[in-house]
């Protein structure tokens, strides 16, 4: 391995395009990095504003000449090869020598957007001359392949997560979309000033209060900040009670005492919020799991590519997300 610059693996690329009325285009537009290049739109020639684009292949590296702070910068994926931007981005080839899924992982270390954002004018606007200066470890062929499929991999648990949480979440709304929006006709119907005790005596343990118009918490320290305390009776169970308001969020602004309620038995309602509270810890082991996650591959990828740990210390705490 040895220390380059961005100069010795990146190859500007113009790429010009003006752009055909008749001609049906993938417009692409860059989010913050990892996102990176993702697909805006597709649209006839004729719709772009402007005429002169520019075009963007696989594997290419692509970033904003403007708010490049933003970490607004990516490598083509296949799917948006030949998709066309805006001809306020540079586009770079990389050398042979240079793995494009190395040079991604790369890309996400702290080390690379601290020098992208000091390459960058007082204004945000990319300086090249400066950011063709940045350095790079560059390892062997080998090597960068072993580094880019554990950042692959390490990308992919992330994602899985991801899909995880967004599914967990999803049967969590569905529940209480269910449960609190199409109640049960046999369960009891009064309102919430039937079944709680509602006002703000700071001397009340409260077991939940409100801060208009719908900050809604668990205990009564909003009570000292003017919000209102709720003290459910015998019949209501708190938690129940506390999932339902969350629900309730676009009525919470009325006068609490007429808010309309429906109500299982005591028995039912502990069971419900059961399954609720369920999903919910659910939900924060996997933001915690995936937080720990990212943090270990940023922090392996940025010890590989300072130059402060060893690749070979490192293989194998990265071959260890594969467990």
């Amino acid at each position: 391995m040895n220390w380059v610059t961005l100069r010795d693996v990146l190859t500007i690329n113009p790429s010009p395009l003006t752009v055909v009325e008749a001609v049906v285009y993938k417009q692409a537009a860059l989010k913050a990095y990892p996102r990176g290049l993702v697909l805006k739109a597709v649209k006839r020639g004729m719709d772009f504003p402007r005429r002169q684009q520019k075009i963007v292949h696989r594997g290419q590296f692509v970033i904003s000449i403007l708010h490049t702070p933003r970490k607004l910068w990516g490598i083509v994926p296949p799917e948006l090869h030949q998709a066309v931007i805006t001809s306020r981005h540079r586009i770079f080839d990389l050398h042979p020598d240079l793995h494009p899924d190395y040079f991604a992982a790369y890309l996400s270390t702290p080390s690379f957007q601290q020098a992208a954002f000091a390459a960058c004018s007082s204004q945000g606007w990319l300086v090249l001359r400066q950011f063709m200066k940045i350095p790079i470890l560059l390892f062997s062929p080998e090597e960068q392949q072993q580094i880019a499929n554990l950042w692959r991999y390490g990308n992919m648990a992330l994602e899985q997560t991801a899909e995880m949480f967004s599914s967990i979440a999803a049967m969590k709304s569905g529940v209480m979309h269910d449960l609190f929006q199409h109640p049960d006709a046999a369960w009891d119907r009064r309102t919430l000033g039937d079944y709680a005790e509602i006002g703000q005596n700071p001397a009340l343990n409260y077991a939940m209060s409100l801060l208009p118009p719908d900050q809604l918490t668990l205990g009564a320290d909003l009570v000292l900040k003017g919000g209102v305390g709720i003290m459910p009776n015998g019949e209501l169970d708190p938690l129940f009670l506390y999932y339902y308001l969350k629900s309730q969020k676009q009525m919470l602004s009325a006068a609490l005492r007429e808010l309309p309620i429906a109500l299982p038995t005591l028995y039912e309602q502990r069971k419900l919020a059961t399954i609720i509270q369920h999903h919910n810890e659910a939900l924060m082991r996997l933001r915690a799991e995936q937080s720990a996650l990212r943090k270990l591959i940023q922090g392996i990828m940025h010890g590989i590519f300072s130059g402060t740990l060893n690749l070979a210390e490192a293989l194998p705490v990265l071959r260890s997300l594969r467990g």
